[in-house]
C-alpha cells in the first residue's frame, strides 16, 4: 500500500506543479505571441478555468495520500513542512479560482465590443488587475510547489 500511496503523492505534485509550469512558462506566453489579445485573453480564460479545477484536486490527492502514507507506518521526511506547503498550495489555488477567476470572468463576459460601455476602461482595468492578481498567486503555488517536490525526493540532507 505505502508505494501506492508515494505514487499518487509524487504523481499529484508533479501534475499540479507541472501543469502550472507548463500554462506559465509555455502556454501563455505563446499564446499571446500567436494570436490577437482579445483571441488569446478568451483562450487563456478558458484554459485556467480548466486548470482551476484540476489544481485542488491535485492538492488535496497530494495532502491526502501524504497523511495516508503518515498514518501507514512510512517514513515521511519533512513531514510537518510538507503538510503545510500542501495546505498553502490548496487554499492558494482555491482563492485564485474560486475567487478571482469567477470575478475576472463576469467583468470581462458582459463587455460586447461593439457597443459603448461607459465604465468599459474601468471594468477591463479591473480584470486585468484581478488577472495578474491570480498569476502572483499561482506563481507563489508554483515555488511552494517545486518546493514540495523537492521534500519528496528527500529534501536536505541534515
Amino acid at each position: 500500500m505505502e508505494p501506492f500511496l508515494a505514487f499518487v503523492h509524487v504523481t499529484s505534485l508533479a501534475i499540479w506543479v507541472g501543469g502550472l509550469a507548463l500554462l506559465y512558462l509555455i502556454v501563455s506566453p505563446n499564446i499571446y505571441r500567436l494570436l490577437s489579445d482579445e483571441l488569446a485573453e478568451t483562450l487563456e480564460f478558458h484554459i485556467h478555468a480548466s486548470f482551476s479545477m484540476l489544481a485542488p484536486a491535485c492538492g488535496v490527492g497530494a495532502l491526502v495520500s501524504l497523511v495516508a502514507l503518515a498514518l501507514a507506518g512510512a517514513h515521511v521526511g519533512w513531514f510537518w513542512s510538507r503538510v503545510a506547503l500542501l495546505v498553502a498550495m490548496t487554499l492558494i489555488a482555491l482563492n485564485a479560482s474560486w475567487f478571482l477567476q469567477p470575478r475576472a470572468l463576469s467583468v470581462a463576459t458582459p463587455l460586447d465590443p461593439f457597443k459603448q460601455h461607459p465604465d468599459r476602461e474601468k471594468a477591463e482595468e479591473d480584470a486585468d488587475r484581478r488577472q495578474r492578481y491570480s498569476w502572483q498567486l499561482n506563481g507563489v503555488v508554483l515555488l511552494l510547489g517545486l518546493i514540495a517536490l523537492w521534500l519528496s525526493a528527500g529534501g536536505p540532507a541534515i
